[in-house]
């Protein structure tokens, strides 16, 4: 096996193409060839010795939660106090970097972010990465989602626009009513090509205001409408169900039941408690006390938006 998975990985070269310009060969001294089916494993198996911390029920209020999702690494600390959650990751961040030495891994801390949630108008400490200071960011995307200083998702929201409104100026001569397209080809373009982009993550910004997610009804509304050629005097209601097309708070309900399902089927344990939390939190006698009014991922399977 050691042979095998040896000849698998050594002598291996790249070179880059530019407009038909094709540059010198280089070796690679180290990595693993990007989309082999074998690339994961020796990855996690690499990786497997990362510093972590105790598992999610045992976490105290200054200790430190790891969340890996393939190479992304975002590392959560939390507490009361400002400068207590910034000692306890800048431990980590050290010993991280230790790790990192030992096993000639290079972080490159011009790509980290350091973004504090709080709705304290304090600001966090700096921290850094082998003496590099990391930048502070009052939002940041991570894996496609723009979380803010609040959690507002207010900014996501309006990214999530933006993105929109680019897609459907890029196909307006497609679903525009004079288009011989048929109308059922036309939804189902919107379905399959627009709104995914639309409904991407709303298992966890549909915790978001009203007011925000309203403006993602807008987005689908004037689409639909669009569509159709409906004139203006059709309700947006009767559109969707003309079109067999969710409402935004049904496909809220129906995303976030899904999720929870599957948090409650999952094989790792860590997945495993935040769907028993979930339920939990569904029981008056068990649920958590909160300070904030405001909406968590598992009260979305029972939101009701009108």
């Amino acid at each position: 096996m050691f042979q095998l998975v040896k000849s698998f990985l050594e002598d291996r070269t790249f070179h880059v193409s530019v407009d038909g310009y094709m540059s010198s060969i280089k070796p690679i001294s180290a990595g693993v060839p990007q989309g082999s089916v074998l690339g994961p494993t020796l990855y996690s198996i690499y990786t497997s010795d990362m510093p972590t911390q105790t598992p999610i029920t045992e976490v105290n209020e200054n200790d430190v939660l790891i969340a890996t999702y393939a190479d992304d690494t975002a590392v959560l600390t939390k507490s009361t106090s400002i400068l207590a959650a910034t000692f306890a990751l800048q431990e980590y961040l050290d010993a991280f970097h230790q790790w990192a030495m030992n096993w000639n891994i290079r972080i490159n801390a011009d790509k980290c972010a350091n973004v504090t949630f709080t709705n304290r108008r304090s600001t966090c400490p700096g921290v850094n990465l082998n003496g590099s200071p990391i930048r502070a960011f009052p939002a940041y995307k991570y894996l496609g989602v723009t979380l803010d200083k609040k959690l507002t998702f207010g900014r996501h929201i309006t990214c999530v626009q933006n993105s929109f409104k680019n897609k459907v100026a890029r196909m307006a001569w497609l679903l525009a009513p004079r288009n011989k397209l048929t109308l059922g080809c036309k939804v189902q373009i919107y379905k399959s090509i627009l709104a995914p982009s639309l409904f991407y993550g709303l298992q966890v910004y549909g915790i978001a205001a009203k007011t925000h997610l309203n403006k993602i009804r807008v987005l689908q509304a004037k689409t639909l409408r669009r569509i159709s050629g409906a004139p203006w005097f059709i309700r947006t209601r009767d559109i969707e169900r003309d079109l067999n097309v969710p409402k935004i708070g049904d496909k809220l309900q129906k995303l976030s039941q899904k999720y929870m399902q599957r948090l409650n089927d999952h094989p790792n344990s860590l997945a495993n408690r935040l769907g028993t939390a979930a339920i939990n939190n569904a029981d008056p006698r068990t649920r958590v006390r909160r300070r904030l009014k405001r909406f968590h991922p598992q009260d979305l399977p029972d939101r009701i938006l009108t």
